[in-house]
């Protein structure tokens, strides 16, 4: 699954935010294939990228994660996310007593020892313990132009994490693509979901809360994003037909996979 990507199309969802109707958001790749695909109904929400698929239900605010591959999935309510929050505050604690004890192993050290140990250790050895507490800040910076995406008029935006350009997007108000104000519904929620669960993560990037800019109609990744798999993705189109209602439930002969604990515990 193409975590970057994934993480970029719903941040700019990110925007995405109640009559019930059918909403199918259509990416394509540079290549123009078929990329990210995003379906919205009746309150669910279906996301697809190129090696699996995520479902969300506002109803029972639950993440369902669908690896097509090895014909699994992994369910998270907020019994899981709860669970996995405990989880985290243990490993933050585990990593920034461990951060602290490296330093001040360190700081006894020879200066040329002591430096030796600096460049192989990189940005940790110098990091504060605090960095283990939460994730880098997450900035959605304009960048003053315009352009059309699909027909759509939208606004250039950056998205900076920790000080580091993450990726570029192109942003659509929300009015004038006439989503239905019950998939914006939807669509919101998962966000705050996923925000949460990005918060969980030591020393995770957090999602931005950008929901007033509307809709990511263009995304293009940045630094560590485009390292780790993401690839720029443009919207085609947004089509409001009717969505069959099993794309939003796991297929029949898959097994369910339980969620490991954070900290290892």
């Amino acid at each position: 699954m193409r975590s970057a990507s994934i993480a970029g199309i719903v941040t700019a969802l990110a925007l995405a935010g109640p009559a019930w109707a059918d909403t199918h958001l259509a990416y394509v790749d540079d290549a123009g294939q078929a990329a990210t695909q995003v379906y919205v109904k009746d309150g669910k929400v279906r996301l697809e990228t190129g090696g699996g698929v995520m479902l969300y239900d506002a109803a029972a605010e639950r993440f369902t994660m669908i690896d097509t591959e090895e014909r699994s999935y992994t369910v998270m309510g907020a019994e899981e996310m709860e669970r996995m929050a405990a989880g985290a505050a243990r490993a933050r604690e585990q990593m920034a007593g461990s951060i602290q004890q490296m330093q001040e192993q360190m700081a006894g050290m020879p200066p040329e020892q002591r430096a030796m140990m600096e460049q192989m250790m990189g940005g940790l050895a110098a990091a504060e313990p605090a960095a283990a507490q939460g994730p880098s800040p997450v900035e959605i910076r304009p960048l003053g132009s315009t352009r059309k995406v699909a027909g759509h008029p939208c606004k250039d935006v950056q998205m900076v994490a920790g000080g580091r350009p993450m990726a570029r997007m192109c942003v659509a108000e929300l009015e004038s693509l006439g989503v239905p104000a019950a998939d914006r519904a939807a669509l919101e929620k998962m966000h705050k979901g996923i925000r949460r669960m990005a918060a969980m993560a030591p020393g995770g990037g957090a999602v931005p809360d950008i929901m007033p800019q509307g809709l990511a109609l263009a995304y293009t990744p940045e630094a560590a994003a485009a390292d780790d798999g993401g690839a720029p993705e443009t919207l085609r189109s947004i089509s409001h037909g009717a969505v069959k209602a099993d794309l939003f439930a796991v297929p029949e002969g898959y097994t369910e996979e339980a969620i490991p604990d954070m900290d290892g515990g």
